[in-house]
């Protein structure tokens, strides 16, 4: 407000009657200010207790979300673990009574059977057929690859030592 515009508006008014409206003008701003002041500094308070809040609670998020990756690791990996047991079950069942030449060549020959099943080539086939189709001609079987024939250890001198019972197993000349 501009004295001009007050004498516009009350002619006549006397230069006290107009600083008395100044003054009553400016102490109305001075406590709009004063108000609005009080006013953001308790919004400013109010913001940064909600932005405190909000970053523990994201920081909580962060650990809750971190335990539930952890869970859901362990649930994948225990569900693949049933998945592989029902997997090798199903070979298994099979087999007929044979069994591998080794532990390892189970694990490979139970990786091509999971590969096979889940062909859709193979949609209409049986486990066993499958199976068959996987180790037809291979000599992945125990029966199939009999063991070597080792020395008979019987015929050995009981009082001999033990090293001259090994260089009679390996046809060597024994040792004095």
């Amino acid at each position: 407000m501009k004295r001009e515009e007050i004498r516009k508006i009350f002619t006549g008014a006397t230069r006290e009657q107009i600083d008395q409206v100044m003054a009553l003008n400016g102490a109305d701003i001075s406590r709009a200010l004063v108000r609005r002041k009080g006013e953001s500094t308790a919004q400013r308070q109010r913001t940064a207790e909600t932005i405190r809040m909000l970053e523990e609670r994201a920081a909580e998020a962060d650990n809750l979300r971190g335990e539930l990756e952890k869970y859901q690791r362990e649930e994948a990996q225990r569900q693949a673990a049933r998945q592989r047991e029902e997997l090798l079950a199903r070979m298994d069942a099979v087999l007929n009574g044979r069994s591998f030449v080794s532990d390892r060549l189970r694990e490979v020959v139970a990786d091509d059977f999971a590969a096979a099943l889940a062909d859709e080539a193979n949609r209409e086939r049986s486990d066993a057929e499958i199976f068959d189709g996987i180790t037809r001609d291979r000599d992945y079987f125990a029966s199939q690859n009999p063991a070597p024939p080792m020395a008979a250890f019987a015929a050995i001198d009981a009082g001999r030592s033990r090293m001259n019972a090994m260089r009679t197993a390996m046809n060597l000349p024994l040792g004095e």
